[in-house]
C-alpha cells in the first residue's frame, strides 16, 4: 500500500509596522516552528512574509472590501490577505476564523445569503479564503490540541495587539478581551484580567468618552 507524504504547512504573515505586536507574533511563529520541528520534522515551513505596503491592491478588491466593511465593519487585514493571495498566485489561504470570531457573521452571511451588490462582495471571501475551523470554538480547539498532544504549542500563540512594556498581553485590546470571553482567560495575566473587570464595572457609569479613555489609560499603566 502506498503511503501519502506528510502534509507540510506554510504560514503566511503580513508585516504591518504600525501593529505594535508584529515582532512578538513573528517570534511566536518562530518558537512554535522550532518545537514543531523537534516533534514532526520540517513539516512546518518558515513563514512567508511581506510588508503590507508591498501588496498591490486592485480597484475591484478595494470596492469589494469596502462593501463588506460597510455592512460588517471588518478590518483591512482581509483586503491585504486577499490581494496578497491573488498577487502571489497562492490560491485560497486557510484562515482561522472560528465560530466565536467577529468575522464569522461575514462568512456565514455569504454562505447562506450571498450579498448582492455591484462590487461582487459576495465572492470576496469565497474566492480568496477557506475556513477549515469555522465551526469550532476556542475551547474546542484547545481540547483538540490537548487530545492530540500539542496544547503547549497552542499556548505559545500570540494574540494581543497592544503588548505591555514587558511584552505581556495587555488584557484590554479586543483580541485580549475576546480571548478572555471565549474561555481562555488563563492566557492573560491575572492582574490584567482584574483591571479589565474593574473597567467593565465602572465604565458604564462614566458619562463621557473622555472620562472612559482616562480610566482606560489609568488601568492600562
Amino acid at each position: 500500500m502506498a503511503h501519502s507524504s506528510p502534509v507540510k504547512v506554510q504560514p503566511h504573515y503580513i508585516i504591518n509596522p504600525e501593529r505594535r505586536s508584529h515582532h512578538l507574533e513573528l517570534a511566536a511563529i518562530g518558537q512554535i516552528r522550532e518545537r514543531a520541528i523537534e516533534r514532526w520534522g520540517h513539516r512546518l515551513l518558515a513563514p512567508s512574509t511581506i510588508e503590507v505596503d508591498r501588496i498591490p491592491i486592485s480597484d475591484l478588491a478595494q470596492r469589494q472590501h469596502d462593501a463588506l466593511a460597510k455592512r460588517f465593519n471588518i478590518g483591512p487585514q482581509y483586503l491585504w490577505l486577499a490581494e496578497y493571495a491573488r498577487s502571489a498566485n497562492i490560491g485560497q489561504l486557510e484562515l482561522c476564523v472560528h465560530v466565536d470570531d467577529k468575522a464569522y457573521s461575514v462568512v456565514t452571511a455569504q454562505d447562506v445569503h450571498p450579498l448582492d451588490d455591484d462590487a461582487g462582495a459576495a465572492a470576496f471571501f469565497r474566492e480568496h479564503f477557506s475556513f477549515p475551523i469555522l465551526k469550532l470554538t476556542k475551547l474546542q480547539m484547545r481540547d483538540n490540541a490537548r487530545a492530540s498532544g500539542f496544547e503547549d504549542l497552542m499556548n505559545q500563540t500570540w494574540f494581543c495587539q497592544i503588548p505591555t512594556h514587558n511584552d505581556l498581553p495587555c488584557g484590554f485590546c479586543n483580541p485580549c478581551q475576546w480571548t478572555i470571553d471565549e474561555g481562555l482567560a488563563y492566557r492573560v495575566p491575572r492582574g490584567h484580567r482584574v483591571r479589565l473587570a474593574a473597567y467593565r464595572r465602572i465604565v458604564t457609569w462614566l458619562p463621557s468618552y473622555r472620562l472612559r479613555q482616562n480610566l482606560l489609560g489609568l488601568l492600562r499603566r
